[in-house]
């Protein structure tokens, strides 16, 4: 007996040290999404160290509070059927085209079986894609899209509400308001909207390629970070759902929320990446693990294939969205050595992470999915410490497909013409980063004759110039977006390689310049 209390007092000290670490990793997290995104990279290498402590401590309080309370297993099980939980409606995306961009439509279509083997009813989930890779010429698997080098076929019974032009920012923006009237008609658009109710939860799923400020689409405008803002703001408003849940697969995707995304709206995202850097594809050629051999593409991206593997292989009812943050953030970071990895953020209202996975993806409970060919589970080692090789940065991740074919093809002539493909969408990008700083050295050169101010053009292309209010990548995004359509205009589209130069035209704008003032000296 005397034993027993001795443990059980150790284990209340062990208890309270663990919960005020939890209360510290709370606290330090809102802190780091500050830091991350101010660049302040030394505090945030410390930050990074922290958290590996905060780990551990987190790791004796999850082991202790199963010890002191044998009713755990009950109050979890409890998470399962929370009251007046109300429905969950999905809205699925991917933002690109073409067969470079392979991994973001395998991405959505992984996203979606995980939801409907979770027990979403399809009625419930919306789903935009292109839907040009499953039959694309370049696939070696004609009719098939797999996301994992082992992955079982994610194409067969995946629901396409918006194919072709019809993914685009106006019918996104309305799927997402529930505003059926604006969803623009045709051949390719079933209409559907969420049309979720007050007592319903959304979860978003966006993949793609991002910038500063703004996610791409396959055909028409870029979505800006205002545009989502002002979507999420108009459903909370009108009492169009309980709570939120994005997750979003881009570069610079942290952008999308710094300084912008309210704590109070009933709305968590976790982003691929912070405001300042790339997400990364994986599964590609040549890394470890590799796609079999006759794929010439990357099957995935690095947080989208973390988090979906993360719920393939747990019990998502026993899990929490800050447990799952934490994984998935380990993994991301490539052990939070951030060598070929990123920092995933997160935003908005942080007490929504204590809540179950299954709440946002499904609450069937675990059926150990195995969307793995001839397995039956994820295999454990992918989520260990280095046995993940390799990464792409995504706007290198559109090469691999030309780069392979230039690399092993058999065939000379059609060797040659890869290479010379490849040539020329390298010249073409060196060409646009060339015309984008030479513009900015000439508004660079306009300032300083009138200002005097001392400011250098590398500074406007390559970092980020604080707008006169807030923390936001701008302050005026109507400026932002006429920026950026002026050069277009002028210049040609940006492009999903282009649209990384949005920064700078941020910066433009946080000057106090107009469009109206720099549409002389763009060079193009």
């Amino acid at each position: 007996m005397e034993m027993k209390f001795r443990h059980l007092w150790c284990a209340l000290l062990l208890a309270i040290m663990a919960t005020a670490a939890q209360a510290s990793r709370a606290s330090l997290r809102r802190v780091e999404t500050d830091l991350v995104s101010s660049s302040q990279t030394s505090m945030g290498t410390f930050l990074d160290g922290f958290n590996s402590i905060l780990d551990i401590a987190e790791d004796i309080y999850t082991r202790v509070h199963g010890y002191i309370d044998g009713q755990g297993r009950r109050q979890e099980e409890g998470r399962k059927n929370p009251p007046n939980k109300g429905h969950l409606w999905a809205l699925l995306i991917a933002g690109s085209a073409g067969f470079g961009n392979y991994r973001h439509q395998a991405d959505v279509a992984h996203s979606y079986h995980v939801l409907h083997n979770g027990g979403v009813p399809d009625e419930h989930i919306i789903v935009m894609v292109y839907d040009d890779i499953a039959h694309n010429p370049a696939n070696p698997h004609p009719g098939k899209i797999i996301n994992h080098p082992k992955g079982k076929d994610l194409y067969a019974g995946l629901p396409k509400d918006y194919t072709r032009d019809q993914v685009n920012v106006k019918n996104f923006l309305a799927v997402l308001k529930g505003d059926a009237q604006s969803v623009q008609k045709g051949p390719h658009a079933s209409g559907r909207v969420i049309e979720a109710g007050k007592d319903d939860r959304i979860f978003l799923f966006y993949s793609d390629h991002g910038a500063p400020g703004l996610l791409g689409m396959p055909t028409g405008e870029f979505l800006f970070a205002d545009q989502l803002h002002d979507a999420i703001r108009h459903r909370h408003e009108t009492h169009g759902f309980k709570e939120m849940v994005l997750y979003i697969e881009a570069c610079e995707s942290g952008s999308m929320f710094e300084g912008m995304l309210e704590d109070n709206v009933n709305v968590y995202a976790t982003t691929a990446s912070n405001g300042q850097e790339s997400s990364w594809g994986v599964y590609c050629p040549g890394m470890h693990p590799s796609p079999p051999p006759e794929y010439m593409t990357c099957l995935g991206d690095l947080y989208s294939v973390s988090w979906m593997e993360d719920a393939d292989s747990n019990d998502i009812s026993l899990e929490s969205l800050q447990e799952q943050f934490e994984r998935v953030r380990k993994r991301t970071s490539n052990n939070y050595t951030f060598v070929q990895g990123s920092h995933v953020m997160e935003f908005g209202e942080m007490e929504i992470d204590q809540e179950p996975v299954s709440w946002y993806l499904g609450d069937s409970g675990y059926t150990n999915h195995a969307l793995l060919q001839g397995e039956t589970e994820i295999p454990h080692a992918l989520h260990e410490k280095n046995m993940l090789h390799g990464a792409v940065e995504q706007r290198d991740a559109d090469l691999m497909p030309l780069i392979m074919a230039a690399r092993d093809t058999k065939n000379p002539s059609s060797q040659s013409m890869a290479q010379e493909t490849l040539e020329r969408e390298r010249y073409v990008r060196k060409n646009l980063d060339s015309n984008i700083e030479e513009t900015m050295r000439r508004v660079v050169s306009r300032i300083r004759n009138t200002t005097n101010g001392i400011l250098e053009h590398d500074v406007v292309v390559n970092h980020h110039i604080a707008p006169p209010q807030g923390r936001a990548l701008v302050s005026d995004w109507d400026c932002l977006r006429n920026m950026m359509y002026m050069w277009e205009s002028k210049c040609g589209p940006l492009g999903q390689y282009g649209m990384k130069h949005s920064r700078a035209f941020a910066n433009i704008c946080n000057l106090g310049l107009s469009h109206l003032d720099i549409q002389d000296v763009l060079s193009c």
